[in-house]
C-alpha cells in the first residue's frame, strides 16, 4: 500500500519501484525458498557451465528471469557490462536448476540476490491486475483492490478461526441485550449507529467495491471496540481481563457474530439450514445466472425481507453472509458471463477453488480467476496418486450440481446408489468433455481437397517402385509427327511447343478417359508414351511411336485402378459437412443449456422464432423470397424471439465466440425492417427516377461485423440492417402451463434444444455450404485453359483458414510467409473464442500450421481403479480414478494431508508450524491436530481434549479453566 501511494505522488512508473517482500507474507515464504535455491547454484558443480559462470560472479547484483523452461542468469559487472547465461530448457538440467526454475515461475519468474522484487511481480503474485495504462485513476481504483484485500486478510472473514461453533444458545439473550444498547432512544439500524463514527463517512462506491474495508472501517470505530470489549465480558470470554492476552481482533470477530446474531443471518438458528438468511442459493432460477446477479438478487432479498433497511445496511450485511455462501464466491475477478452451474468452465472453475481450498485456503486469497481455471491441470501433470486421488475428489461437487443443473444425466439412468450416481455423473461430464473437444477440433479442419483427393490417389496408384515420380508428370493432348500438322493456323509460321499440364490436374479435371490418349511431354514438343484409363478405370499406357527404334520403357505400373475423383470428392465432402453440422449443433446446445432458467423456460414452452442479420434486397417487398434473402444474411449469428406467458424476450447467439446472452433492450419494433420507398433510375419514362416499396436497412442495436465473422462482439455497437425472421417459427410446446415450473427446461436432450439447433445448423449453417463446396473443389491450370468458368478468388473471409492456405501453397516466398503469419492470425482467432467451452479442460497449440491438444484433465469416470500418471500430450494423459470408498473418514482434508505429506517442497499447503508445533485442521471451526501421535505442546499447560465431540483440539489450562488455543497465534480464545 505504501508503494502504490508512493509510485501515485511521485508519478513515477510502476515497474521502476522494487521493494522487499515481508518476511511472513506467503510471497515472503516462497520467495525466500527460491532465494535459498539461487544462492545453491553459486556452490552446485552439477552443471559445470552455470557454475564457471556464476562462481566468479559471486558477491555482485545478479537477476534471473524465467519463462516456462527457459531461465536467463544476468550479472551486472564492475565496468558497466552484462554478464548473460541462458538455459533454453531447464528440463534437461540438473536437478537443482529444475527445483529452483519452478520456485522461480512460482513467484512471478524474477528474482535478484539483492532480494528486491519490482512492485508489479508483487501485484500479480496476489492476484491484483496491473492497469493496461498507468494513469492517477488506473492507480486509485488499484489502490482500492488492495485495501479490500489487506481488509479481507486483516478480517480473514471466510478461511481464519470461526468462533460460531463456541455460542451457545443460552447466550443469543445476553449478546441481543449487548447489541441492543448501541442503539440510542430514537431507534434505528445498528449498523448505522456503528457506522455514524466513521470519519469521513462510507461513499456508495465504497459499499460497492470495497465492502471489506469498510466492515474494517466499522470494527475499528470506538462504539464498536466498546461493544466488542463488553460482549468478552458478558460471555465470559478469555481475553475479558486487560491483562489477559488472547487473539488478535477476537472482539472484532466476536462482534460481526453478534450482527449475525441480530439480523438473523445465522444458519443454525433460521430454521433452514441450507438458506442463507432466508435464501436459497441452490434454486433451479439461479442456474444460468452470473455470479453478479446471483449477489444483487441476494441483496434484493435482504431488503424484501427487511433484513436491510438502509444501504450500508445492505453492502455490509451482503458482506457479513458472503461467508455462508459456496467458496468460490471468494473470487473477486469471476468474469460476468459465467453461468452459474451450467457450462464446462464452471465446472473446471469450481473444480479449481475446491483444489486450492483443500490444499491451501488462503490460496484463494491470491490466485485469479483463470489460475483456478488451470490449477486442476496445472496439477495433474506429473502428479502422484494421492494428488491424483484429491484432484478427482474435489471434482465430484462442481460436477454433481452441473448435472442437476443441466439435467446431464437421463432420468432413465440414475439411481439411488450413490456411489454408482455419482460414477454417472462423472462418466457424463467427461463424455460431454471430449465432446466438447472434438467440436472444436472438427470446426477447426477444412472441407476435403479435390486437387488433394487426386494426389493422393494418383501416389497410391502409381507409387509403387518406380523411378519416375508420378506427380511430375506433365502431359500433352496431342502428338506430333514430321509431316503432320496439329493446328492449323491463318499464317504458316513454325510448330511451336503444345501446352502441357500435370497429369495430376488432368486427373483431377476428370480428363483421363477412355476416349483419349495423353502424351507424356516435358518440352511440348516430343513424346515416347501416352497414358490413359481403360472402360473400368485401370490406367495403362503404351509407346507414342512404337517404329521408333529410339523408344524408351516407361517404368510405371499397369492395372492399378485410379477412382473417379468426383465421385471421391462428393462422398468426402457430404460425410464433412454431416460430420461438422452435427458438432455446429452439438455446440449450439451447449450454449442453450447454460441460460438462465427462467429464459430456458421461455425457450422451452413458448413460440420460438429464429431472426438474423441481413442486407437489403433491393427488389419489392412483396417479391421478397427466402431465395433471395439467405445470400444477404449473416451466418455468424442469430437471434432467438420467445413469446411466452404474454412477454416477448430476445436472445443473441453467436456460437463462433461463445456468446449467448438475453436482450432486454431488443424489442419487436426492431424486428422486420423498414418498409420505405427505394428509388432507382426509370429508363424507359421521361422522369429521371421511379420509385416502389421496399423493405430498408435501419438502425440496430447489434454489432453486424461480429455476425458477419463469428468475432466478439463489441460493447454499444449499432448498424444498419434488417433484423427478420428465418423460416417457420416453433409452435408452443403441448406441457400444460400448470407444470412447466416443475418440468426440464432446454436441457440436452428436450426436444426444443435438439430443435433449435438443427434449425440453425439445416437452415442458418455458419457458412454458405455452396461456396464451401466451390472452393473446395478448387481450379485447377489446365481448366483454366480450356476457359472453364472459374471462381478461386471468391474467398469468404468467415472460412476460416482458407486465404492463408492459399499464400501457402503460392510460389512466391513472400506469399507463403504471409501465409505462415496469417495462418498463425487465422488459428489465434478461431480457437482463442472457441476456448470458452473448455477453458482449463485442454491446451490448444498450433504447430507447423495445425491446432492440437497439448493436455487434458484425467479421466475421473471410472471410479473403481487408481490414477495413473500417462504423457500430457495426448486427450486424456492420465486414466482411472480414486474409489471413494477409500476416502471416507475425513474427507476432502484427509486426502489433502495426503498430499501434503507427499509434495514436501510445495508452499501453502495445510498449515506448518515451523518448529514449534505440528499441523492442524479446522473441523467445525475447531483446530485439530492432524498427527496427535507426534503432537508438542506449545506451553507446559497444553494437552489435546475433546470439544464438542471432535477429538484432539489443543486446550491451554488456565487459572482452572481450559481454554482453546488458536494454533497461529499461540495464544488461548474462547470461554
Amino acid at each position: 500500500m505504501t508503494a502504490l501511494e508512493a509510485v501515485k505522488t511521485a508519478s513515477s512508473d510502476l515497474n521502476g519501484y522494487y521493494l522487499p517482500p515481508q518476511a511472513d507474507s506467503p510471497l515472503g515464504i516462497e520467495h525466500n525458498h527460491a532465494q535459498a535455491l539461487l544462492l545453491a547454484l553459486f556452490e552446485d558443480a552439477a552443471d559445470t557451465l552455470l557454475s564457471k559462470h556464476l562462481k566468479p560472479l559471486k558477491g555482485r547484483l545478479t537477476e534471473v528471469n524465467g519463462i516456462a523452461d527457459q531461465c536467463v542468469f544476468s550479472t551486472s559487472r564492475n565496468d558497466g557490462s552484462v554478464a548473460l547465461y541462458t538455459i533454453d530448457d531447464v528440463t534437461h538440467s540438473a536437478s537443482g536448476i529444475r527445483a529452483f526454475q519452478r520456485a522461480l515461475v512460482s513467484i512471478g519468474g524474477h528474482i535478484r540476490t539483492d532480494r528486491l522484487l519490482p512492485l508489479p511481480q508483487c501485484l500479480k503474485f496476489y492476484g491484483l491486475a496491473l492497469p493496461t495504462a498507468q494513469t492517477p485513476g488506473s492507480l486509485s481504483r488499484l489502490i482500492e483492490e488492495v485495501q479490500e484485500k489487506r481488509a479481507a486478510h486483516r478480517l480473514n472473514l471466510e478461511q481464519g478461526l470461526q468462533i460460531s461453533e463456541l455460542i451457545e444458545p443460552h447466550d443469543h439473550t445476553a449478546i441481543h441485550n449487548v447489541i441492543s444498547k448501541i442503539l440510542t432512544d430514537e431507534g434505528g439500524s445498528v449498523i448505522d449507529a456503528l457506522a455514524s463514527e466513521i470519519t469521513p463517512p462510507m461513499t456508495p462506491h465504497q459499499l460497492a467495491t470495497q465492502p471489506t474495508a469498510c466492515l474494517e472501517r466499522l470494527l475499528d470505530t470506538a462504539k464498536a471496540r466498546d461493544t466488542a470489549r463488553r460482549l468478552l465480558e458478558v460471555l465470559n470470554w478469555y481475553g475479558k481481563e486487560p491483562d489477559e492476552e488472547t487473539i488478535p481482533d477476537i472482539g472484532a470477530k466476536l462482534l460481526l457474530e453478534a450482527l449475525r446474531l441480530w439480523y438473523d443471518l445465522d444458519l443454525q438458528h433460521t430454521g433452514a439450514p441450507h438458506k442463507i438468511a432466508g435464501y436459497e442459493l441452490q434454486q433451479r432460477f439461479n442456474h444460468g445466472k452470473s455470479y453478479a446477479q446471483i449477489q444483487k438478487n441476494f441483496r434484493e432479498h435482504l431488503e424484501d425481507s427487511l433484513r436491510a433497511t438502509t444501504p450500508t445496511e445492505t453492502a455490509l450485511l451482503a458482506r457479513l453472509s458472503q461467508v455462508r455462501f459456496p467458496v468460490e464466491f471468494q473470487v473477486r475477478d469471476i468474469p460476468n458471463d459465467l453461468p452459474y452451474a451450467t457450462s464446462i468452465v464452471w465446472v473446471n472453475f469450481v473444480h479449481g477453488v475446491h483444489l486450492a481450498h483443500a490444499l491451501d485456503p488462503m490460496l484463494l486469497q491470491r490466485l485469479t480467476f483463470q489460475q483456478l481455471v488451470d490449477l486442476p491441470l496445472k496439477k495433474s501433470e506429473n502428479a502422484q496418486d494421492a494428488l491424483l486421488q484429491l484432484i478427482t475428489l474435489t471434482r465430484i461437487p462442481a460436477a454433481l450440481t452441473w448435472a442437476q443443473a443441466t439435467e446431464a444425466l437421463a432420468s432413465s439412468v440414475q439411481t439411488s446408489d450413490a456411489r454408482e450416481y455419482k460414477m454417472k455423473i462423472l462418466q457424463a461430464l467427461e463424455d460431454h468433455m471430449v465432446q466438447l473437444n472434438e467440436t472444436i477440433v472438427q470446426l477447426d479442419f477444412a472441407p476435403p481437397q479435390r486437387l488433394k483427393l487426386a494426389e493422393q490417389q494418383l501416389k497410391k496408384a502409381l507409387s509403387g517402385g518406380i523411378a519416375i515420380d508420378p506427380l511430375s508428370i506433365r502431359v500433352m493432348r496431342n502428338f506430333y509427327r514430321s509431316g503432320k500438322r496439329v493446328e492449323r493456323n491463318i499464317l504458316d509460321t513454325p510448330n511451336g511447343p503444345q501446352a502441357t499440364w500435370p497429369l495430376l490436374e488432368v486427373y483431377a479435371s476428370g480428363g483421363l478417359s477412355p476416349d483419349s490418349k495423353w502424351y507424356i511431354s516435358q518440352d511440348g514438343k516430343t513424346a515416347s508414351f501416352w497414358v490413359r484409363l481403360t472402360p473400368d478405370r485401370k490406367f495403362e499406357w503404351g509407346l507414342a511411336n512404337p517404329d521408333d527404334p529410339a523408344s524408351r520403357i516407361l517404368l510405371l505400373p499397369l492395372d492399378r485402378t485410379l477412382p473417379d475423383i468426383d465421385a471421391l470428392f462428393d462422398k468426402q465432402f457430404k460425410t464433412y459437412l454431416a460430420k461438422t453440422k452435427n458438432t455446429y449443433e452439438y455446440l449450439i446446445k451447449n450454449l442453450l443449456v447454460t441460460l438462465p432458467w427462467s429464459d430456458r423456460q421461455a425457450l422451452e414452452h413458448g413460440e420460438v422464432k429464429v431472426l438474423s442479420l441481413r442486407d437489403e434486397t433491393t427488389r419489392k417487398a412483396d417479391e421478397e423470397t427466402a431465395e433471395h434473402t439467405l445470400p444477404l444474411r449473416a451466418r455468424m449469428g442469430f437471434v432467438l424471439q420467445a413469446t411466452y406467458r404474454n412477454a416477448v424476450r430476445f436472445y443473441e447467439c453467436l456460437p463462433r465466440a461463445g456468446v449467448i446472452r438475453p436482450r432486454p433492450d431488443v424489442t419487436t419494433a426492431h424486428v422486420g425492417g423498414v418498409r420505405d420507398q427505394f428509388f432507382f433510375r426509370n429508363r424507359f419514362k421521361e422522369e429521371d427516377y421511379d420509385a416502389y416499396v421496399a423493405i430498408r436497412t435501419h438502425r440496430l442495436p447489434f454489432d453486424k461485423d461480429a455476425h458477419t465473422t463469428g468475432a466478439q462482439p463489441k460493447p454499444g455497437a449499432t448498424c444498419m440492417a434488417i433484423l427478420d425472421s428465418l423460416g417457420e417459427a416453433l409452435t408452443p410446446g403441448s406441457i400444460p402451463p400448470a407444470y412447466h415450473d416443475y418440468s426440464s427446461c432446454l436441457t440436452w436432450s428436450s426436444l426444443r434444444t435438439g430443435q433449435i439447433a438443427s434449425f440453425i445448423a439445416t437452415h442458418l449453417f455458419y457458412v454458405d455450404e455452396k461456396e464451401v463446396r466451390r472452393e473446395a473443389w478448387g481450379v485447377t491450370q489446365y481448366e483454366r485453359d480450356l476457359d472453364r468458368k472459374h471462381w478461386l478468388h471468391n474467398l469468404k473471409d468467415f472460412i476460416p483458414f482458407w486465404g492463408s492456405l492459399e499464400d501457402l501453397q503460392s510460389d512466391q516466398f513472400g506469399d507463403r510467409v504471409l501465409g505462415v503469419v496469417g495462418l498463425a492470425l487465422d488459428i489465434v482467432s478461431f480457437v482463442v473464442p472457441l476456448g470458452k467451452f473448455v477453458a482449463g479442460s485442454i491446451r490448444l497449440v498450433a504447430r507447423s500450421g495445425r491446432v492440437g491438444i497439448r493436455a487434458t484433465l484425467p479421466r475421473m469416470a471410472n471410479l473403481s481403479r487408481k490414477l495413473v500418471t500417462s504423457s500430457v500430450k495426448n486427450f486424456n494423459p492420465l486414466d482411472g480414478s480414486v474409489d471413494l470408498l477409500r476416502l471416507t473418514g475425513r474427507g476432502v482434508k484427509g486426502a489433502g494431508r495426503a498430499v501434503v505429506h507427499l509434495e514436501k517442497r510445495a508452499m501453502f499447503q495445510l498449515k506448518k508450524l515451523a518448529g514449534k508445533a505440528d499441523s492442524y485442521d479446522f473441523v467445525s471451526s475447531l483446530p485439530q491436530a492432524t498427527e496427535p501421535g507426534r503432537w508438542k505442546p506449545l506451553m507446559d499447560a497444553d494437552q489435546l481434549g475433546n470439544v464438542k465431540g471432535i477429538e484432539d483440539v489443543p486446550v491451554r489450562k488456565i487459572d482452572g479453566h481450559h481454554y482453546l488455543v488458536d494454533p497461529l497465534s499461540t495464544r488461548p480464545y474462547g470461554p
